[in-house]
């Protein structure tokens, strides 16, 4: 009797922390509105690992966003390589009078590609300066956007626009190239400087719960990814599919895409299991897994965190699929919260289903 009462009192101490760590988690900032944004992940692989190459697939993501903005009921159009909680490339950036030594010592911040028209879809806040826009080329000056974090980081209480900063970020493996790094005879890659040109209002870069990393922006233009979320604000989810089918088909046929639609997956038994294993997957990978983690990942499917693009990396530590009995108990984690958060859950993934 006495062991059951325990059992019990336990039981009911976990619940009520559980409940606790999702209410908190439900209070943190984004950094952006994405009510009425449709995100889908479209993929285009450069024919070889060259400069020219892989300026050729920034420019067909430049027209592809182009086209979208040009389609019948289609307010704004975006993209980058990394979505709001997920996180960004890691790598050196300091102020020139801290590039000295081995840049692996410097501080590290996230290196994120966002396309002109990203910050403004997603209803980002611009703190001071400019966000990105055409002239942002690769010919033109290389130039950057911090998070507030960053800004703070670097500059303290100055103001950071104008100021120059250096980064060790000539490309992502296979995955993304940074144009504006000058080549010279024998494959030397010469770094150039970063300008500030703009201060945004932190968006959440790492998992609900922990603190927000310094985060650079590039953009798109300067440094294109082979694979970006596009981030799609449109009159209504059926304008926004038919645009984006219809531009694809023009410009890139056969570039891999796919879209995420939350609201379903809530209303679909079996594509709610689906999601809640992918979910539950990301953060098992990210060693975060708790028992308040458990909510988290519900939380996240609920607020329409977008999952990962088809042209993310493989990831060599991804565990295998959850068993029967912890999908199982994911679907009803999800279906809970899902009752319990209906009246806050987000369309920031929602709309696009398969795209054939």
């Amino acid at each position: 009797m006495v062991a059951e009462v325990a059992l019990a009192c336990a039981l009911l101490v976990s619940s009520v922390l559980l409940v606790r760590t999702v209410s908190g988690m439900m209070q943190v900032p984004l950094g952006v509105d994405g009510g009425s944004v449709v995100v889908a992940s479209v993929q285009l692989t450069p024919e070889s690992s060259s400069l020219a190459a892989w300026a050729k697939v920034g420019s067909l993501h430049r027209q592809i966003l182009e086209r979208l903005r040009e389609q019948s009921g289609i307010v704004s159009a975006g993209s980058t390589n990394r979505l709001p909680i997920e996180n960004g490339w890691g790598g050196p950036l300091a102020r020139p009078d801290q590039a000295t030594g081995n840049p692996n010592d410097l501080p590290q911040a996230q290196h994120i590609s966002v396309s002109e028209g990203y910050f403004e879809t997603m209803g980002a806040r611009l703190v001071e300066g400019r966000f990105f826009s055409d002239r942002d080329a690769p010919g033109a000056e290389a130039v950057v956007i911090l998070n507030q974090t960053a800004a703070r980081r670097y500059f303290g209480a100055e103001s950071a626009i104008g100021r120059e900063l250096r980064s060790w970020s000539s490309q992502m493996g296979p995955l993304g190239r940074n144009l504006t790094w000058r080549e010279l005879d024998g494959g030397h890659r010469v770094q150039p400087g970063l300008r500030v040109i703009g201060v945004v209002a932190d968006i959440q870069n790492v998992a609900l719960g922990l603190t927000v990393e310094p985060a650079a922006y590039l953009p798109t233009r300067q440094f294109p990814f082979a694979a970006v979320s596009l981030a799609i604000d449109a009159r209504d989810t059926v304008s926004a599919v038919a645009a984006l089918k219809g531009v694809l088909r023009q410009i890139s046929p056969y570039s891999g895409r796919g879209g995420r639609n939350m609201a379903g997956a809530l209303r679909d038994p079996n594509r709610r299991a689906a999601f809640a294993d992918e979910h539950a997957q990301r953060l098992r990978r990210s060693r975060r897994v708790s028992c308040g983690a458990r909510g988290l990942w519900a939380l996240l499917v609920v607020r329409g965190a977008a999952a990962p693009g088809a042209g993310d990396p493989p990831d060599p530590r991804r565990p295998a699929p959850l068993g029967g009995v912890e999908r199982d108990r994911a679907e009803r984690s999800v279906s809970r919260v899902a009752r319990a958060l209906s009246s806050r859950s987000r369309r920031l993934g929602s709309g696009l289903g398969s795209c054939p």
